[in-house]
């Protein structure tokens, strides 16, 4: 479940905390949080976990190079690396635990001019 890029101070967790918690009223299906680190990460983290509304939580950084991450998503980029790394950490040594905190980094995602392949003729 994800909340996307909102422009909150908890940059989605209320909304993810509050739509699994109705969907844990339902059924015990794992759901996995996906957000941008929240302000105040620990309080928020916690709140995710409590109650298993989350049983895992995805942090996507998507690039690891600043200048990749302004060019791409000029948003997201305003959250930097360091506030990304320090809440990966609180959030698998004091909520989550080992292999239950993710991100994604996408590779290739720099345009490059494409070449025709060498067996091909040239059109007359």
């Amino acid at each position: 479940m994800t909340t996307g890029t909102p422009k909150t101070l908890d940059r989605g967790a209320a909304k993810l905390s509050d739509c699994a918690r109705a969907i844990r009223q339902r059924t015990d299906v794992p759901i996995q949080g996906q957000c941008e680190p929240p302000g105040q990460t620990s309080s928020w983290f916690e709140r995710l976990r409590r109650g298993r509304q989350s049983t895992s939580l995805g942090m996507h950084l998507e690039a690891v190079s600043e200048e990749v991450r302004l060019r791409i998503m000029p948003g997201k980029a305003q959250v930097s690396l360091a506030v990304y790394y320090q809440a990966f950490e609180r959030a698998v040594r004091a909520v989550f635990g080992w292999g239950q905190v993710s991100t994604y980094i996408l590779a290739g995602a720099l345009r490059r001019q494409r070449r025709k392949p060498s067996w091909r003729r040239a059109s007359a």
